[in-house]
């Protein structure tokens, strides 16, 4: 059964951005070529949502590497997950999704409700737009994965992810081997943050690679590719991130799985704890006896600056992304989640995270099929990751919530036996009637 829009004509779809890209027109004249070509895409963007509307959601996945600026100082990929966000709403995405999924939006709306106060006591346009930033990331994102797997398409996605991502993590091991190994930042990608897709990326192609469709050599070949550029990256929050996600996906193997992949998965989670091990012994030691300037120092320093922060304001911080707010000029994101956290909402909001985590974590860990060990994984790495690293971060905090809405949509209408056994192997069943629209329960 397909979905038809609900109360709104993908004409009228198509009516609102040609009238968004005729608005934008007049200022050719004073903006010049950079509009015109910002006007020509939103006409192609409009097209494709009449004509092949799944095409753009398709797209949001690899597009969570499009970290260019749009106008408004506002990712393009950020652009593009909002926008076909409310596509996917609006063709009924949300009706799609298992009831685990509510265990999730409970803990995202808690967290968002303890944000409250401060959203209140510490206003600023821009602490409104990040909020809805936040919305966009996780509930956005979810949508659109539901949306892409009832439609299956989820494999498109999952492809095209893939091949960028290979052709990235080319890129920087050439760049790695250039400079004498390095930490890569290839092409125009901070290392963090294609660290963190990196990981993403062979997480999922570890834990369900039946939903990539393709030979087993070129899926292999692949995921190597990605490792590697993960290496050459060499950020250690990504490996720990994905060294712990490899944890929680040996934990959710079935016994004939696990025996299967047990080494395959001891042996990412020894190799990426390893490395991270090694670096940051060898940092210490470089630090105790040379004590430079270095990551570590600059990073201890700004943590001291967040904490003071949420330390002399404990009840409401100081607002959602203080730091690009002129009164705390000299400020840096907080390179620990549950550091920013407390300095933009203080206690209050610090519950409400460890709460939305809890719920996340829980919710998908109680869906049973290989997208949502996938989600699962993922999102706990993207988790870790934050806890030594920027969070909030449209593109690499995007992907594994695209991930997690895949998962979330999966439910299998088998049970028992048959549930189990579809849990972690083999391909899964044909999508479609499968993957009845839940009512509530």
């Amino acid at each position: 059964m397909k979905l038809k829009p609900s109360g709104v004509t993908p004409t009228v779809i198509t009516l609102i951005g040609f009238a968004v890209a005729a608005a934008l027109v007049g200022y050719l004249t004073t903006e010049g070529t950079y509009i015109a070509a910002l006007v020509a895409s939103m006409g192609v963007v409009a097209a494709i949502s009449v004509r092949a509307p799944l095409t753009l959601a398709v797209l949001t996945v690899p597009g969570v590497m499009l970290t260019q600026r749009a106008p408004g100082n506002i990712s393009f990929s950020d652009v593009i997950t909002t926008g076909v966000a409310v596509l996917a709403f609006l063709y009924g995405a949300h009706r799609l999704l298992a009831p685990q999924w509510r265990r999730v939006a409970a803990g995202f709306v808690f967290y968002f409700g303890m944000l409250g106060v401060t959203l209140v006591v510490n206003h600023s346009f821009r602490s409104d737009l990040e909020g809805l930033h936040r919305i966009e990331i996780v509930l956005g994102s979810i949508l659109i994965g539901a949306w892409l797997v009832h439609n299956d398409k989820q494999r498109h996605a999952l492809r095209l992810l893939l091949l960028v991502m290979a052709i990235v993590s080319v890129a920087a091991a050439i760049e790695s081997v250039q400079i004498g190994f390095q930490p890569s930042y290839p092409l125009w990608f901070n290392k963090n943050f294609s660290g963190s897709v990196f990981a993403t990326t062979l997480l999922v192609v570890l834990t369900a690679p039946d939903q990539f469709r393709l030979p087993r050599w070129l899926l292999v070949t692949g995921g190597v590719t990605i490792a590697v550029g993960l290496l050459a990256t060499q950020s250690r929050g990504a490996m720990l991130g994905a060294a712990v996600g490899c944890a929680f996906w040996f934990l959710r193997m079935s016994p004939e799985v696990r025996r299967k992949y047990r080494k395959l998965a001891l042996v990412v989670m020894v190799a990426f704890g390893a490395f991270v091990y090694i670096s940051v012994d060898a940092q210490l030691e470089r630090q105790r006896t040379t004590t430079p300037i270095d990551s570590f120092t600059e990073r201890e320093d700004e943590a001291k600056k967040t904490q003071q922060l949420w330390m002399d304001n404990p009840a409401t911080g100081v607002g959602l992304r203080y730091f690009a707010q002129p009164g705390f000029t000299g400020y840096i994101p907080p390179n620990n989640v549950l550091n920013e956290v407390l300095a933009e909402a203080g206690l209050p909001g610090l519950v409400g995270f460890l709460v939305f985590v809890y719920a996340s974590v829980t919710g998908l860990w109680r869906m049973r099929s290989p997208l949502a060990t996938a989600g699962l994984a993922v999102v706990v790495a993207r988790f870790v990751h934050g806890l030594v690293d920027i969070y909030w971060i449209g593109g690499q905090s995007t992907l594994p919530w695209l991930i997690a809405g895949m998962g979330l949509a999966m439910q299998p209408v088998a049970s028992g036996r048959a549930m189990a056994a579809d849990s972690e192997a083999g391909p899964l069943p044909a999508l479609g009637p499968v993957l009845p629209v839940h009512r509530a329960t």
